[in-house]
């Protein structure tokens, strides 16, 4: 009994870990490109461009720490699926295109 206890501990260990360095990655390099990133904002239609930005570093960086530390973490999680849904609305907006980048689009949204 205590062996499938152990196995799903760690199979949960990892998913967050994994989880928490998708979510970090993505905040690091909206860091490190904050220009390119606030023109890709403009571009898409986002709204409160600098704001918008500022938002998706502190829900990345704050729910990638929840997942890690478990402080806060039903919280953590439920803002970073939020988030999550957010920016796959605003960013995969296939409904607007036609022909094969609506496909490409559609895939990458569902």
């Amino acid at each position: 009994m205590s062996n499938g206890k152990t196995l799903d501990s760690t199979i949960m260990i990892f998913g967050r870990v994994f989880l928490m360095s998708m979510f970090l990655e993505s905040a690091v390099d909206k860091l490190m490109r904050w220009s390119y990133f606030l023109d890709e904002i403009q571009r898409m239609g986002i709204p409160f461009g600098k704001f918008s930005l500022m938002a998706a570093l502190c829900v990345e960086i704050l729910g990638a720490f929840a997942l890690i530390t478990g402080i806060g973490m039903s919280l953590g999680c439920l803002f970073l699926a939020l988030y999550t849904l957010c920016v796959t609305f605003f960013y995969f907006d296939f409904w607007h295109l036609s022909g094969m980048e609506a496909i490409g689009a559609r895939k990458e949204f569902f």
